[in-house]
């Protein structure tokens, strides 16, 4: 097996037989590098061949930033592998001893089961950069009780189902773990549209409003040159806020839908975005994604509702869809990067961006919060598809 800092070991609890992979905090704070990434991947595969379960034992910052665009392509490659995996039918289970961050929070989302005790923490974001973006009356990083009531365990157990209650201590970990283990084995697929319904109960009346017809001149310059070039003078817009829904006229043409305007991916816009893909009928060949979506959103109103649900059911929904047999297209727009990009990028049959676009590994502000600066070389084009991060540049038509 690839060498790296996660822990993979095989291992038999009271007669079932599972795969183990556990985050080192001692090893650069747990963070997923691309050899981590691998190994992640790697244990899949051999839980797969074996018919086994998966236990993730998850004490993890996240995606380790460092590597700069190669962290990008690590984490669309993970989340692939394991999108595929939980869709056949893999089980897995996250106990979360500590922390489970950034990427690390949406493969912990998209397993069967996560047991969390009431000092643990699973967000997209970090305290220090919510505090940054939203303020400090809206959280104080260095408040732990005000941290654990928007991100710990107890207020995750509370929203979601999927997350249950456990003591910080081995053997309340082994109670949990051999209940899941001796539980009836849960089938991903039909779960996606259920799963839909109950994050839309969780939002009340924060849900996006349908969409409604809108000019195309609404839509900024690459964009709407984007859109143009695949459907046509003829098409047709509807929006609603930064979710966009296009067709030409007649049948069989592509799907146009996007997230636009340069801004952050809330719960509610991931979630009707997944609603849409989930909508999507049979004589929908082709479906293209436009993202100019800068990142995840760090707002406290979104993690209150566990963002890191919403972009694993977004990412889900849209490799269902290529599962389903549709050819599903990622375009990059203007700019993307954060958990939204890999949501889009991992759930996608192929991802493309525009010449002028760029693919962050996450925006400058949350980057600033944890002591680091971007990159900008390394966010454009060229660099992104030697990288492996898109797959090809989409040609914009000429101009007229």
């Amino acid at each position: 097996m690839t060498p790296g800092d996660v822990v993979v070991r095989t291992a038999t609890v009271k007669g079932h037989a599972v795969v183990v992979l556990a985050f080192d905090w001692t090893r650069s704070r747990g963070s997923i590098g691309p050899a981590e990434a691998v190994q992640i991947g790697e244990a899949l595969a051999l839980a797969i061949a074996q018919g086994v379960p998966v236990v993730f034992l998850m004490n993890t910052s996240g995606m380790r930033v460092t590597a700069g665009m190669q962290t990008v392509v690590a984490l669309r490659t993970l989340l692939r592998t394991v999108l595929d995996a939980r869709l056949t039918g893999q089980r897995m289970v996250a106990l979360i001893t500590h922390h489970a961050f950034g990427g690390a929070s949406i493969l912990a989302s998209l397993c069967d089961r996560r047991a969390m005790h009431a000092e643990a923490i699973l967000a997209m974001s970090g305290p220090k950069l919510i505090e940054r973006i939203a303020g400090r009356e809206a959280l104080a990083a260095d408040d732990p009780e005000a941290v654990r009531a928007l991100l710990g365990g107890a207020a995750r157990v509370a929203v979601t189902d999927a997350t249950e209650p456990c003591d910080d201590a081995a053997d309340a970990y082994r109670a949990v773990l051999l209940r899941w283990l001796g539980g009836p084995a849960e089938d991903a697929a039909p779960q996606v549209e259920s799963w839909c319904q109950a994050l839309r109960g969780r939002l009340g009346p924060h849900v996006l409003p349908p969409v409604i017809p809108a000019s195309i001149d609404s839509l900024d310059t690459p964009t709407r040159r984007t859109l143009l070039r695949i459907l046509g003078d003829d098409a047709r817009l509807q929006r609603a806020g930064d979710l966009i829904v296009a067709t030409a006229p007649g049948t069989g043409g592509p799907l146009v839908l996007g997230l636009v305007g340069g801004r952050t991916a809330t719960a509610p816009l991931s979630l009707a975005l997944a609603e849409q893909l989930l909508a999507v009928g049979p004589e929908t060949r082709s479906v293209v994604v436009l993202a100019d979506v800068e990142n995840h959103s760090a707002a406290p109103e979104d993690e209150r509702v566990v963002l890191s649900e919403y972009l694993a059911l977004l990412a889900l929904s849209l490799r269902a869809t290529h599962h389903r047999g549709h050819d599903v297209k990622v375009i990059v727009t203007g700019v993307s990067g954060g958990g939204i990009f890999a949501a889009l990028a991992a759930g996608a049959t192929r991802v493309e961006m525009l010449r002028e676009a760029r693919i962050q590994v996450l925006s400058a502000e949350a980057l600033a919060a944890i002591g680091q600066q971007a990159v900008p070389e390394d966010e454009y084009a060229t660099a992104a598809l030697r990288a492996g991060a898109v797959d090809a540049i989409f040609e914009e038509a000429p101009t007229q």
